[in-house]
């Protein structure tokens, strides 16, 4: 047997030094002030939303995209992870050159929040850094890539498998995880109850033809 148009998803944890401090705590430090503005921004919103019970339930606390000169090592760290993973999966890279199209801060609210399955889009590679997170947060979930494979739903023999029958694949992340996969798979997260908190950088690359001249 022969396994064939699969589907990659890269996992490890990071956590090097950065002037001196961990990078994890840095990033932690160097996006405070953006979800800090985010959550004063949105806080209209949650009241134009819910004026009962005002707390920001559902409410994704999306900062603007991270500014490059502030944080260079994150970018330089994560473009590094989708080469690796791109070159893993049998790409080309050399012919091409990296863009970032968003890298962003995300919180999610102090009452909770989820995220529907979605996909990025106009990109090759996603990512997750994972900043605070506990096994009391949500979990990243991602689908089954392959549209007519609906038309053959027969029940998976053990789901603790991965197999060419999976449909579905949780991952519970820990502070310092990189999570590196295609745009084109569809993910999601899980409903998050708001007993700890729950922030990650998101981001998106593409990779464009590079000019010969």
């Amino acid at each position: 047997m022969i396994t064939v148009f699969q589907t990659n998803i890269l996992k490890i944890n990071k956590k090097e030094t950065f002037r001196g401090k961990e990078m994890l705590n840095t990033l932690i430090d160097l996006t405070d002030p953006f979800t800090k503005k985010v959550k004063l921004k949105n806080k209209k919103l949650i009241k134009k939303l819910n004026k009962k019970l005002p707390f920001d339930f559902g409410v994704p606390h999306h900062s603007e995209k991270l500014p490059f000169e502030q944080f260079h090592f994150l970018y330089d760290e994560a473009a590094d992870m989708c080469n690796h993973f791109a070159e893993r999966s049998g790409y080309a890279t050399n012919k091409y050159t990296l863009v970032f199209r968003e890298l962003w801060v995300q919180e999610f609210g102090t009452m909770g929040r989820h995220h529907v399955p979605h996909i990025h889009p106009d990109s090759h590679i996603s990512g997750f850094y994972f900043l605070k997170c506990s096994d009391n947060t949500s979990v990243p979930t991602f689908y089954d890539p392959r549209i007519a494979y609906s038309m053959l739903p027969l029940q998976q023999r053990d789901e603790g498998v991965l197999s060419a029958a999976t449909q579905t694949i949780h991952f519970k992340p820990k502070p310092g995880d990189f999570i590196i996969f295609p745009s084109y798979l569809s993910h999601g997260f899980s409903l998050d109850v708001g007993v700890d908190q729950f922030r990650f950088i998101h981001f998106n690359v593409k990779y464009e033809i590079k000019n010969e001249e």
